[in-house]
């Protein structure tokens, strides 16, 4: 394992050679981010996105320690070429599209020597963005499916040369839960208000804006309303159709599984940015731990939520086809590539293995007809009406009305601020996909669209205005 002590006498210990124009060629661990850089763009370039850790497996071998996890996650957290989206159980990184006109790996000068480069540099916003930057699930419409989307994100941070200074809700809030650990816990102050205010801000900030995008040949235009989860029902309740058919479907195939609760120790770290990013790729270290014990990847529903007090992520995990055994039964063994686990052997991973806490729980839960079933605290409860809880609250909180939103919302400022879905599963367990979705049926292919900005319809230039459609507009 590369220690923090041995990391810092690594810099520019494999030699490269890294361009002055790259942001960090004077940083300690300089060759650490060079080498995560390149192996971002060599994967896009071959068409695929990047694991977190992935990177990190590339940079410090796969022994990493959690300091070292940790800091090419916030390299790729604070750097402006990078784009990051959380996909089921892993966060994926993107280059955006200005990574491609950077010089190449070879130039010692950082002097860009191919003048040909096809990649364009799109305008930046027009009006009214400065007023509010659009986060990653800003419309789930044709504007991310153009081919500019990556570099969305980007220009709407940067909205020009000299605007560095500019504070934007989800920045404020992740700056807090980079110096704090707990939200509410006893002995704690309360910051559970100040997150939410932020939440608030954001949907307001994005109520009533449009997107713009440019067709590539005709001067048109489309205008399409900007709706995300936390502020449209129809949105919000994609969750709760997806974990609802997830469920269906699980029962069609099987009649038992187990609800795996991981929960971390706050002890264990010093913010809570930080736990909550180990928690994350620790849950995805264990389900593929879990494939090579199971035999096989097992079928899963994952759901996230945030405790009341400490307000620190924990996951149940949904195993479908798989039996708890204990150590009162030993006629069944949890031998590899049965299709059994044991409350032990998840602790002794979580807690030997991974070092995030000996808090675990297995439950067994059976199917009756087309409902889950959970046995509890002495009680039976639906599986659905228990894990789906958070999910509900979603719904309601996107039909509010713009302003102050109720104190009984505030984890939902959580997952907005880590981007985290609310329910996540198998492929086997997802519906169709309905192309039809976003009323966008009958539109020219979104490679013939160009995102351009975003600005409420007021402030949109009326030479763009006349010749706009509006989508999606009664």
């Amino acid at each position: 394992m590369n220690t923090q002590s041995e990391s810092k006498s690594r810099v520019n210990a494999s030699g490269l050679t890294i361009p002055f124009s790259r942001p960090w060629h004077d940083r300690q661990y300089a060759d650490d981010y060079e080498r995560a850089f390149r192996l971002i763009r060599r994967n896009r370039e071959a068409g695929n996105p990047t694991r977190l850790n992935q990177v990190v497996e590339y940079v410090y071998d796969t022994d990493y320690s959690n300091t070292e996890y940790q800091r090419i996650r916030r390299f790729v957290r604070d750097c402006d070429y990078f784009k990051t989206d959380n996909s089921g159980n892993y966060l994926h990184i993107e280059p955006t599209l200005a990574v491609f006109g950077l010089p190449p790996e070879s130039d010692p000068n950082g002097n860009n020597t191919n003048d040909n480069n096809p990649t364009r540099h799109f305008s930046k916003p027009i009006v009214g963005a400065r007023a509010s930057r659009l986060e990653s699930d800003v419309s789930v419409t044709q504007k991310q499916q153009t081919a500019t989307g990556l570099e969305k994100s980007n220009s709407e941070r940067n909205i020009s040369d000299t605007d560095t200074t500019e504070s934007y809700p989800k920045d404020r809030v992740e700056s807090l839960l980079e110096k704090i650990l707990q939200i509410n816990a006893d002995g704690h102050a309360d910051y559970r208000h100040e997150i939410l205010t932020q939440l608030g801000t954001y949907r307001n900030n994005i109520s009533g804006t449009y997107s713009i995008l440019e067709h590539r040949v005709r001067d048109q235009y489309l205008g399409i309303p900007n709706t995300t989860r936390f502020t449209d029902k129809h949105d919000s309740g994609k969750s709760q159709r997806r974990f609802r058919h997830a469920l269906d479907k699980a029962s069609e195939d099987y009649s038992e599984g187990v609800v795996v609760t991981l929960t971390l120790d706050p002890k264990r770290f010093s913010t809570h940015t930080d736990a909550i990013e180990s928690i994350r790729d620790k849950k995805g270290r264990l389900l593929s731990r879990l494939r090579y014990q199971l035999g096989e990847s097992p079928t899963q529903i994952t759901i996230p939520d945030f405790q009341s007090k400490t307000g620190l992520l924990h996951y149940h995990i949904v195993l479908f086809g798989v039996s708890k055994v204990t150590a009162r039964n030993p006629l069944l063994q949890n031998e590899v590539g049965q299709s059994t686990i044991s409350t032990s052997q998840i602790e002794e991973y979580w807690n030997d293995d991974y070092d995030m806490g000996s808090q675990i729980s297995v439950q067994r839960t059976r199917s009756r007809g087309s409902t889950w079933i959970l046995h509890r605290d002495d009680k039976t409860v639906s599986l659905g009406y228990y894990l789906g809880k958070r999910i509900r609250e979603l719904q309601d909180l996107a039909g509010l009305d713009t302003g102050s939103i109720p104190l009984e919302y505030w984890r939902h400022a959580l997952f907005w601020t880590y981007d985290l879905r609310y329910c996540t599963c198998s492929d086997s367990l997802k519906e169709t996909t309905d192309t039809t979705d976003t009323g966008l049926s009958g539109l020219p292919k979104t490679t013939e669209w160009t995102y351009i900005g975003t600005a409420r319809y007021e402030q949109i230039p009326s030479q763009i205005r006349d010749k706009m459609i509006l989508v999606g507009i009664d």
